[in-house]
């Protein structure tokens, strides 16, 4: 989204969306749900993540987010720990930030719990979920190397069997 506000400065939106190969109806969405002057306030719950930006000399940029209203509040051009604090210290209302929602990467916990000391930190459901199933995929991994070659053929694609919602193999059975 940042290569789009970059490009925006020099180019029409139908140029923008001819180089990022997206349709003007969504860079006009972009510009829509993006505020480009960063944040003097918060709102009471705020979501912040990375993503692979590859602009301005950064890997990863970093956007905040607005879960509730579903709303980009702005972009962040790195997701260095000493930018992300400079970033969050001139905020003034940080105070009133009553739920921190980010991934389990650490710098984002530590910077939650100094900056927003009221807020309640929450692991997105995602990064959660994925944690759950990585740590499931690891048991049946290690309880198949013990099993017989026979058993282990009969089972070597139980990944998703017991990555299956209970219901549907409930219904399976009936």
């Amino acid at each position: 989204m940042f290569v789009i506000y970059e490009l925006s400065n020099e180019y029409s939106m139908t140029s923008v969306a001819r180089k990022t190969n997206l349709s003007i109806d969504t860079i006009k969405r972009i510009f829509d749900n993006v505020s480009y002057s960063s944040p003097t306030n918060l709102p009471k719950i705020i979501s912040i993540d990375e993503f692979k930006g590859n602009s301005g000399g950064s890997k990863y940029h970093c956007a905040i987010v607005d879960p509730v209203n579903h709303k980009i509040l702005d972009i962040i051009k790195d997701r260095k720990e000493h930018i992300l604090i400079d970033y969050f210290r001139k905020i003034k209302n940080r105070d009133s930030v009553t739920h921190f929602i980010c991934d389990m990467w650490q710098p984002y916990i530590d910077l939650a719990k100094t900056y927003f000391k009221n807020a309640v930190i929450v692991i997105d459901k995602f990064h959660y979920i994925r944690q759950v199933i990585w740590a499931v995929e690891a048991v049946r991994k290690r309880i198949q190397r013990e099993l017989s070659i026979k058993l282990r053929k009969y089972f070597k694609r139980s990944k998703k069997l017991i990555l299956k919602d209970m219901a549907y193999l409930i219904q399976i059975q009936s």
